[in-house]
């Protein structure tokens, strides 16, 4: 979409390449174009219950998959305890099934990582000496001048193709349900997320999954700065039992910046009490 007008041959270059892609060139005035622009700015959603409300929210559920989830995953084999996680993915089953009964757009967010998507900011485990955790994240968070490395094999986590890398039971898509395959903490960064939430009219996102600190508030700041509602399902994101002080950190630093913090409970009744409502007229 262009404001005012173009040149002609480059009019003509533009439509010829907008027709092969199944677009076409639209001529606004000034006035008209900002109008439009403003209609998103100007009306915000203002109570949770239209911030979760059917046609204008999505659940979009992050890397509900078994290496992060699974007790034989790669985060369960580091015998550490994961009641938390446990316990999120519990309420993420019900959460879901109460979305699908309100109608709500659902996107599944699933991480694949490995060799193919390596880069200094793709999730690959570095060691590290001394902290709550024997590895670091990314080659950003590492220290890298000793040259120590994890071997490759026990590094990777969700390679493409994997069990590890697939849905946890009873959390797999249904058809109709969109996925999106991210390969960096962010459901944002290189994916098609963005398109695929304004294509459908999107204006607000409830945010589940794991881990809370990591790909949930990575997420739910681009969504923010994205200019989407955001509502993220307090006892339906997680992290590992011995982290939970960051969990917390995380849920207060979003509730203050980025978005509502609200339990699944509240969530699902506002979409139950006007179906019950709707019964009872």
């Amino acid at each position: 979409m262009f404001a005012g007008s173009m040149p002609e041959a480059f009019a003509g270059n533009i439509s010829l390449f907008a027709a092969r892609h199944g677009y076409q060139v639209l001529e606004f005035g000034v006035a008209k174009l900002a109008a439009c622009g403003r209609s998103h700015a100007t009306e915000p959603l203002l109570s949770l219950d239209q911030r979760v409300a059917p046609g204008l929210a999505a659940l979009v559920l992050i890397d509900v998959q078994n290496d992060f989830c699974a007790p034989e995953g790669a985060t369960g084999r580091s015998g550490q305890p994961m009641v938390m996680i446990d316990a999120a993915v519990a309420r993420i089953k019900i959460l879901l099934a109460a979305a699908r009964e309100a109608g709500l757009f659902i996107v599944h967010v699933r991480a694949e990582y490995g060799e193919l998507f390596r880069s200094v900011g793709s999730p690959y485990r570095f060691p590290l000496s001394g902290g709550r955790e024997p590895a670091v994240w990314t080659a950003s968070a590492a220290d890298l001048s000793h040259g120590a490395r994890v071997p490759k094999g026990p590094a990777e986590i969700c390679l493409p193709g994997s069990w590890g890398g697939e849905f946890v039971a009873g959390i797999e898509p249904r058809s109709g349900e969109a996925i999106v395959t991210k390969h960096r903490f962010s459901a944002f960064i290189d994916t098609g997320l963005d398109s695929l939430l304004r294509a459908n009219g999107i204006r607000s996102v409830i945010l589940a999954g794991v881990t809370t600190n990591c790909c949930v508030e990575s997420t739910a700041r681009d969504a923010a700065m994205s200019d989407y509602h955001v509502v993220v399902a307090s006892d339906c994101v997680a992290v590992k039992d011995h982290l939970r002080d960051l969990h917390d950190a995380s849920l207060e630093s979003l509730g203050l910046y980025f978005g509502l913090v609200r339990p699944s409970s509240d969530i699902v009744a506002a979409w139950v009490e006007p179906a019950v409502a709707a019964k009872g007229t």
